[in-house]
């Protein structure tokens, strides 16, 4: 039995391995409101937020089998929920979408702003060489791990590491050389969550 606010965080971690769905339980209620509230704080959505927050513990709980290997839940727990935020600002980007909430806070001209910064990146991820292109398409907007990526090209995990990189290097400077103050805060905001 775990004693609800005190738990060893590695016992709990192991439970969870085991399919307890107690320890759990007792892990979403700890962090489900600092990732709910995070999440807002980026998508400024209440209902992309929450949805997001769901899929990031049915993912926790799908994949429970490798928590074992986990030293820091908390990074762990970042690291997820970073990842799906960016990948949902990601398809807004990639398919000109506006936030869904008719309460969000984007203004029209934010919406105005995020339309042209979809089409420049477009332009901007088109220049790349071939291979490069690839590589950061699978990562970037298919939300693909550099092994699966390694695995489907026949390369390494570290060429791959070396094309994201060249890659990313790349397209911020060139959006940097494109754009104005607001949409470069967006950028730094993404690429520093």
């Amino acid at each position: 039995m775990l004693p609800k606010g005190i738990y060893d965080e590695r016992e709990l971690l192991l439970r969870i391995v085991e399919g307890d769905e107690r320890a759990f339980s007792v892990l979403f209620d700890k962090y489900r409101l600092p990732i709910y509230m995070h999440v807002l704080s980026i998508l400024k959505s209440p209902c992309r937020a929450e949805e997001i927050t769901q899929d990031i513990f049915l993912k926790i709980w799908n994949k429970r089998r490798g928590l074992s290997g986990i030293r820091s839940f908390e990074n762990y727990l970042y690291i997820i929920t970073r990842n799906y935020t960016i990948s949902d600002l990601r398809k807004k980007l990639k398919g000109d979408e506006l936030p869904p909430d008719p309460g969000s806070a984007w203004t029209p001209e934010q919406q105005l702003q995020l339309k042209e910064l979809s089409g420049r990146l477009r332009r901007i991820i088109d220049r790349l060489p071939p291979k490069r292109k690839q590589v950061f398409i699978m990562s970037r907007l298919e939300d693909k791990s550099h092994q699966e990526i390694a695995s489907e090209l026949g390369i390494s995990t570290g060429t791959v590491n070396q094309q994201l990189i060249a890659a990313l290097s790349f397209v911020r400077a060139e959006l940097r050389n494109h754009i104005d103050l607001s949409i470069l805060m967006f950028i730094h905001a993404i690429d520093h969550f």
